[in-house]
């Protein structure tokens, strides 16, 4: 159905911006994306710890280095979820960083 997906893609657009917008203070760099996820380049190339301690908690992201070795452990992917999850990764992640 053209209508579900275009109101799942809008929602997914606006769930984006929210956890963008929640993290944009934070001494990273954000790579947004039309996509159910974002990139983030971390200053301090601590994408294994990042990884490691969210999923001490339970939250699973993923460390760009298997992807490429070009992200020389300084990028994560953050999937955009529903809204509950969103700001679980996100509150976590800014706490971490």
């Amino acid at each position: 159905d053209e209508e579900y997906y275009k109101a799942k893609y809008e929602e997914t657009n606006a769930f984006r911006e929210t956890m963008i917008k929640a993290l944009q203070d934070k001494p990273i760099k954000i790579f947004d994306s039309v996509a159910n996820f974002f990139l983030i380049r971390l200053e301090n190339g601590d994408a294994d710890k990042i990884v490691l301690e969210l999923r001490k908690q339970g939250i699973y992201i993923r460390n760009c280095n298997s992807m490429s070795s070009q992200f020389q452990n300084d990028f994560i992917r953050i999937a955009v979820r529903d809204e509950k999850a969103n700001h679980i990764v996100t509150k976590a992640l800014a706490e971490l960083l």
